[in-house]
């Protein structure tokens, strides 16, 4: 068997889940899609499957996990205080021990995130070449999604 050493630990908030679909009527992200496995029910059931062994596909999990805000509403609304938000962050831990990350975002946390002067200076700069871009009437929020 597999070490799933962070879905391990959330075990108990794993089997609590009795599937009674309030998680639905409060998450964000299941209001749009409308994708079972982007429930906090969903991830449980995807959970306990992997805890009793079951192989599945990292790589998809992994684009289903990175959809879901994180927000925690689905473990505030439980009424079994099953925690949606940590098995989220499990399986997302998870994944990335699975899959690992690219290049490219392994050097940015290394190099300027972890690194307080680096990562404010590279915040100076982002915004000065804020500049460059056209202006808007309304604010532009997700600089670096917009790069």
């Amino acid at each position: 068997m597999e070490d799933l050493s962070y879905i391990g630990k959330l075990r108990e908030d794993v089997e609590r889940c009795v599937k009674c679909g309030l998680c639905a009527s409060v998450c964000p992200v299941y209001k749009i899609r409308r994708l079972e496995p982007l429930l906090a029910r969903g991830r449980n059931v995807l959970s306990a499957e992997l805890l009793s062994g079951r192989e599945i596909d990292w790589r998809v999990l992994g684009k289903r996990l990175s959809l879901c805000l994180c927000c925690n509403l689905c473990g505030e609304n439980c009424p079994t205080g099953s925690r949606g938000g940590l098995v989220t962050l499990a399986l997302r831990g998870e994944a990335v021990k699975r899959i690992g990350l690219p290049l490219w975002k392994r050097l940015l946390y290394r190099f300027i995130l972890l690194d307080r002067r680096t990562f404010g200076m590279s915040l100076r700069v982002l915004s000065w070449l804020q500049a460059l871009f056209p202006r808007r009437t309304y604010p532009l929020r997700h600089l670096p999604q917009y790069l």
